[in-house]
């Protein structure tokens, strides 16, 4: 499939195909949807029809994609983020912007401008009060794209679930500190092992849901 081609829905329909395909081998009795980041949306929205035991946000974005990106790109220069946000104010009107920055390729350049569109129809708020199965939404204090905000926006909506809040986690599941540099060096780093806290969590979700 070309980049341009690919919309949002394609991989909840990828998700919910993989959901259908486990849910009908006998070697599986329960299964449990974990989505991260973006794909915590995925993961709510593919979950809707599938016979699911649990679902776990990680660093899932409480609010749609178009305001979630509009607020990371305050802290780029003042020329991307005027760009991105008149590519946005395009986007909201159902036109694409070929002619872009460069420098904003790595977020919309032409070819995914019609995913971004078809991303930012969805409000994870919205799409978590669906979801029928226990749900427990985690998120780490150090994440430098999605914020405790995020989180207890999606508590608020989703009231029953449970909601775990680890100390000094980042947004790759590591443990960071704040400090914007040393945050991101994380990354590059495999070896960091996942926080223990983090872990603890998901089991014991899992073994509560699978009783």
């Amino acid at each position: 499939m070309k980049e341009n081609e690919i919309r949002f829905e394609d991989y909840v329909e990828d998700a919910a195909a993989l959901l259908n395909m486990l849910s009908s081998d006998e070697r599986f009795s329960r299964i449990i949807i974990l989505g991260h980041s973006e794909g915590s949306l995925v993961g709510m929205m593919a979950s809707l029809d599938e016979p699911i035991k649990g679902f776990i946000s990680v660093a899932g974005a409480g609010d749609s994609a178009d305001k979630i990106l509009t607020e990371q790109m305050k802290s780029q220069p003042a020329f991307i983020s005027d760009g991105f946000n008149r590519m946005l104010d395009s986007l909201k009107r159902g036109k694409t912007t070929d002619n872009i920055d460069p420098a904003l390729y790595f977020i919309a350049r032409p070819s995914i401008q019609k995913y971004l569109m078809s991303w930012f129809r969805y409000n994870p708020q919205r799409e978590i009060r669906k979801v029928k199965a226990p749900v427990l939404i985690i998120q780490g204090t150090t994440d430098l794209q999605v914020t405790v905000g995020d989180a207890e926006k999606l508590k608020k909506a989703k009231s029953d679930a449970i909601l775990d809040i680890i100390p000094n986690m980042n947004h790759v599941l590591k443990e960071a500190p704040a400090d914007k540099e040393k945050n991101k060096a994380t990354y590059n780093e495999p070896d960091l092992p996942l926080k223990p806290e983090f872990v603890t969590a998901i089991t014991n979700f899992v073994l509560k849901t699978t009783r």
